[in-house]
């Protein structure tokens, strides 16, 4: 059965809703200006994916995924031994983050130009970011929730996440309205 979403839930489902909107009004102003296809791309997967949080976040299927885990991990008798899985997973998931941080914003600074593209890639970073947290909390590794829930860290990075992608979609549709 799933549980109802709690009041901070609540709050996050909110504000997920608002950066989905506001990503849909940076998309509307990106296809009236006539931007190219990559910003709409852009702004359309991150349309999506605070939706798609929304929905996660609101059926419970963060937690719903975790139970699932750990019930074949003990159908599978490794319920006891999961952290040698999990650590891999972990490390494996923080290297690739930090390796695909790296080459992203190599490659972002030498392809932006301009405040639009700025508030681009402020907002693909802030989704990337996004997604690496949720796969950190399935995984859920002992130490790493104790980073993520014991110093509160999760809401942090997840308001401050959601709070910045809004925060580009704002700054993308003022560029495109105002002149330089």
């Amino acid at each position: 059965m799933v549980e109802p979403p709690t009041l901070l839930g609540l709050a996050a489902i909110g504000l997920y809703g608002c950066v989905s909107l506001t990503c849909l009004f940076a998309l509307a102003q990106g296809a009236w200006h006539n931007q190219r296809l990559g910003h709409v791309a852009v702004w359309t997967v991150l349309v999506l994916l605070f939706a798609l949080l929304a929905i996660w976040r609101f059926f419970g299927i963060e937690e719903a995924l975790r139970d699932l885990l750990r019930e074949w991990l003990r159908d599978q008798g490794s319920y006891s031994s999961r952290r040698s899985l999990q650590r891999p997973l972990a490390g494996a998931l923080i290297g690739l983050a930090a390796v695909g941080a790296m080459v992203w914003f190599y490659r972002a600074a030498q392809a932006v130009r301009g405040r639009r593209s700025v508030a681009l890639v402020v907002a693909m970073a802030s989704a990337a970011a996004m997604i690496a947290l949720v796969l950190l909390r399935l995984i859920s590794l002992s130490p790493v929730d104790q980073v993520l829930y014991g110093l509160k860290l999760n809401w942090v990075l997840d308001i401050g996440l959601s709070l910045t992608a809004l925060g580009a979609a704002v700054f993308y549709a003022r560029a495109l309205n105002t002149p330089r």
